[in-house]
């Protein structure tokens, strides 16, 4: 068993991390009408402005981003505007912006309302007042979006809306049970919470996970359970290759990724019956001479012997074990590793048992005497033909490989090549 802490070194933001990362949006200062900056700076629905999690800059002005929360699915939606803005109404609505022009009923209902107030209108949009605050703060499940929008409402006879943008939660891969592999895989989410009580068993494909975030209490990542055996004299499969990129990852994991046993060969088979019998022996033959009141009759040939029995053939020759398979690969590129440890159990697959030669075929009989009659002896059997010389054995069965595990870093590459 070999137990390690991963160390790597840190790597640079991987091609993943551009798409997870958050972005603020930084605008100017508003140089315009508000309805006529609203008609051209409003995204609709299939523009918008996707939000990833990343820490929130606390210089932006403005800023529509979206945080992660410690627990699994759960996240934050922020919105951030300049300071000068000292009363704000914050609209939180399931579609694109709503119209600059509220009703006289809402905004009478905002101004009397506290801090606090907050309601929500027959279009499903939520109302926030926020006073004496540069920021909002709003929690929202993993995979929602929803569109938030900032309006001045310093002025009760001229409310604007200033900025309007979509925000969307990106997706967790939670994981709390058992799941077993039949092809590929590929997992890209923000973040991966592996449960103290999930296994993964790959059944030796390979396996990808791709995320911002990786955690894992105790899990298990296995290809095959050991000693798990292949069909009859095929070789065992390899453990496959299990990948892993993350920018920061937590907690304990273990590997199992036995190689796959070979299956067993078998001995060369039996033959069911032995060579050809040898040919019988002639009868005897007999010389009669016929007289008036008797017959007398002498030996001529005595029965002749058998023939000599058919030698066998070879045995069979043996079937050889599958080989064993190779453990499988850990690909692991993780720039923020301190509290990640993994243990690596993965043994080899045993090659299977490889047959003897069978035994060569019985010879035959020896064929049987010729008859005798009279004067005339019977003749010998034949003797048996020689059994045929034992099959070739199957050559050995080997153990799978140990593959290492592979760390790559900025300025090192220690990925075996297989």
């Amino acid at each position: 068993m070999n137990f390690q802490k991963i160390n790597l070194v840190a790597v640079f933001a991987f091609a993943l991390a551009t798409s997870s990362c958050l972005e603020f949006k930084h605008k100017e200062k508003a140089q315009q009408p508000a309805a006529l900056e609203l008609l051209q700076s409003t995204p609709s629905p299939e523009q918008g402005p996707e939000s990833v999690p990343l820490p929130v800059d606390d210089s932006a002005e403005w800023a529509f981003a979206v945080e992660p929360l410690p627990a699994p699915q759960d996240y934050q939606a922020i919105v951030r505007w300049p300071p000068r803005l000292l009363k704000t109404m914050v609209v939180e609505s399931p579609g694109p912006a709503p119209t600059p022009a509220l009703q006289e009923k809402t905004l009478l209902e905002v101004q009397r309302g506290s801090q606090q107030f907050q309601f929500q209108d027959e279009l499903g949009q939520t109302y926030f007042r926020v006073e004496n605050a540069i920021s909002f703060r709003r929690k929202m499940q993993a995979g929602s979006q929803k569109f938030f929008s900032v309006f001045d409402i310093s002025d009760p006879k001229s409310v604007s809306l200033l900025r309007s943008e979509k925000i969307a939660a990106p997706m967790d891969f939670v994981l709390s049970d058992k799941i077993e592999l039949h092809q590929n895989t590929e997992w890209k989410f923000n973040r991966v919470f592996l449960g103290a009580a999930s296994e993964i068993k790959t059944n030796g494909f390979q396996l990808a996970i791709k995320s911002d975030y990786f955690q894992s209490d105790n899990a298990m990542i296995e290809s095959f359970k050991w000693t798990e055996r292949a069909p009859p004299a095929q070789s065992g499969r390899s453990g496959g290759i299990v990948f892993i990129q993350a920018r920061k990852a937590m907690g304990a994991l273990t590997f199992n990724l036995h190689g796959e046993f070979g299956g067993h060969g078998r001995d060369g088979e039996p033959f069911a019956q032995r060579a050809a019998q040898g040919p019988p022996g002639s009868g005897s033959q007999q010389e009669c001479i016929e007289f008036a009141a008797s017959r007398r009759c002498s030996c001529v040939a005595n029965g002749g012997n058998g023939g000599r029995g058919a030698q066998g053939l070879a045995g069979r020759p043996a079937v050889r074990g599958g080989d064993g398979g190779a453990t499988g690969q850990v690909i692991l590129i993780i720039e923020d590793h301190e509290g990640i440890f993994a243990r690596d159990n993965s043994t080899p697959g045993e090659g299977g048992y490889s047959g003897k030669g069978g035994l060569g075929q019985q010879g035959g009989q020896g064929g049987l005497p010729g008859s005798g009659h009279g004067d005339c002896r019977w003749g010998n059997a034949g003797q048996d033909g020689d059994t045929g010389p034992r099959g070739a054995d199957a050559s050995t069965a080997l153990n799978g490989l140990k593959k290492e595990w592979c760390f790559q870093g900025v300025n090192q590459i220690t990925c075996p090549v297989y």
